[in-house]
C-alpha cells in the first residue's frame, strides 16, 4: 500500500516537472524569436540608411 502511494507521488512530481520544463522552454523560444526579429529590423534600418552606424552599434548593444 505504501509503495503505491510513493509511486503516485513520483508520478505527480514527474508530471509537474514536465509542465514547468515545457513552459520554460516555450518562453525561451519565444524570447529568441523576439531577439532575432529585433536584430533583423535593426539590420534592415541600417541597410536602408535610416540610421547611422553609431546609432546601429548603440541599439545593437542594447538588444544583445
Amino acid at each position: 500500500m505504501g509503495s503505491m502511494m510513493f509511486l503516485g507521488w513520483i508520478l505527480i512530481a514527474v508530471i509537474v516537472y514536465s509542465v514547468f520544463a515545457h513552459r520554460n522552454r516555450t518562453y525561451v523560444e519565444r524570447r529568441n524569436i523576439y531577439d532575432d526579429s529585433a536584430l533583423r529590423v535593426l539590420n534592415e534600418r541600417y541597410a536602408s540608411g535610416e540610421i547611422s552606424e553609431e546609432e546601429y552599434q548603440k541599439i545593437r548593444k542594447n538588444i544583445s
